[in-house]
């Protein structure tokens, strides 16, 4: 039987110097990092640890700053999902249960703050998306810039009350004189994707019910990649695409 060596280090350093040291043999907990379990409110926005739990960020005062987010934490209805999934978990875009959490961060333009060795580096969560990390690298926080002058929100259907969700829709406006959209769909996609050419559509428009619906017939030209293992047909699935984009962007 292969032996392994256990270590539950208190700050990111002790962490990377021992992941540093051993090899895959040797389990290093992150749970005692007190930077990494925190949150944080300043003038440039909020401070995410990576050991911060959806249940935690959900309960802080600090996410009704961002009803994207606050409402993509709300759709998660499963207790044990909520109290054992940290925010370093929610980066993980191929979780369906975890789509509706991913996409409002791509849609909020989040960052993620990787530590490695003497080395500190912000992702834009659009490229970490496409990072691989080694084996000594550690996701330290998610950086979340203060909505000032901008806002957000999501939706999302499932097949039941409390299902996995079939689709959701996570929208950013900032409120400039282009007033820019962020648009991201999850749940239904393998990865969050920006609904770009609906975004493009809406560029310096008002938003209402017609300009919304004929920016939707966009939708048609995106490359999406849908998900087969949904319980409902595709032609269905991209008619709830554009139900549930078009009431995201009318609540903002």
């Amino acid at each position: 039987m292969i032996g392994y060596t256990y270590a539950a280090p208190k700050t990111a350093g002790e962490a990377l110097a021992l992941l540093r040291k051993n090899d895959a043999q040797a389990i290093v907990s992150l749970q005692h990092i007190a930077e990494f379990k925190t949150i944080k409110m300043d003038d440039a926005g909020c401070v995410i640890g990576s050991r911060v739990t959806l249940s935690e960020l959900k309960q802080h005062s600090a996410s009704a700053n961002y009803p994207a987010l606050t409402q993509a934490l709300a759709s998660i209805s499963d207790p044990h999902l909520l109290n054992h999934t940290t925010m370093e978990d929610s980066l993980n875009a191929s979780d369906i249960e975890l789509s509706s959490v991913t996409a409002a961060l791509l849609a909020m333009d989040a960052d993620v703050v990787i530590v490695g060795d003497e080395m500190e580096e912000k992702y834009a969560f659009s490229d970490f998306l496409q990072t691989d990390l080694t084996h000594d690298e550690l996701v330290a926080f998610v950086r979340i810039v203060l909505p000032d002058e901008s806002t957000s929100s999501y939706e999302n259907a499932g097949f039941l009350s409390g299902s996995k969700p079939i689709c959701g829709v996570a929208v950013a406006r900032q409120k400039n004189a282009d007033n820019t959209l962020r648009i991201v769909l999850g749940g239904c996609t393998d990865k969050p994707v920006r609904l770009q050419s609906v975004e493009a559509a809406l560029a310096g428009k008002e938003l209402n019910a017609s300009t919304v619906d004929a920016a939707l017939e966009k939708i048609e030209g995106e490359p999406l990649t849908l998900r087969k293992d949904l319980p409902i047909g595709e032609d269905y699935l991209r008619h709830l695409i554009k139900a549930l984009t078009k009431k995201a962007i009318l609540k903002l």
